[in-house]
């Protein structure tokens, strides 16, 4: 059975807490580095760090839509977060 809306958005947010980012995001950086060091090379080819940034950002601020969370659930599932 598919995740709601706010399913999603919730399993987003725990994703994105999990990785244990600084409250000011001083450290999303380094740790989209990290995420990509350890990813497969499909990945790394489908999407950009910037990409990454970005979607951890606003899921973070909760300024995420239902499809920055789909895009970056889909991401987070291939690289293992």
């Amino acid at each position: 059975m598919p995740l709601t809306d706010a399913q999603k958005k919730i399993k987003a947010k725990t994703k994105v807490d999990s990785l244990q980012l600084a409250d000011d995001l001083s450290n999303l950086k380094t740790k989209i580095d990290q995420l990509f060091d350890d990813a497969p090379i499909e990945v790394a080819e489908t999407t950009t760090k910037e990409e990454l940034e970005d979607l951890i950002s606003a899921i973070n601020n909760g300024t995420a839509t239902n499809q920055k969370i789909s895009r970056f659930l889909e991401i987070a599932s291939a690289i293992g977060i």
